[in-house]
């Protein structure tokens, strides 16, 4: 009795999760992903990281304009604001 039992919960469950397996029904990670805000992919990239506020909170901190000119912004002093604003990020 304790066979039967036990077979026809373990098939009941996996009855249960197969329309899951089979991509019918919503899968955990589309689902993660649709409540991501997409603000957080314009970087071109997923960031848990607000840059735009690191750099906001680094005073006199100022965003090379484009990636042309970087290495000449980053020897400036608002350059170096910037570096320590990106540094904040890795702490």
């Amino acid at each position: 009795m304790k066979k039967i039992l036990a077979f026809v919960l373990s098939a009941a469950l996996f009855v249960a999760g197969l329309p899951r397996a089979l991509g019918e029904g919503p899968q955990p990670i589309e689902w993660m992903l649709s409540r991501v805000p997409q603000q957080v992919f314009t970087d071109g990239h997923l960031s848990f990281v607000d840059y735009q506020a690191l750099v906001a909170l680094q005073p006199g901190a100022a965003a090379p304009v484009s990636a042309l000119e970087a290495q000449a912004h980053l020897e400036t002093p608002q350059g170096q604001a910037y570096l320590r604003a990106m540094q904040g990020a890795r702490g």
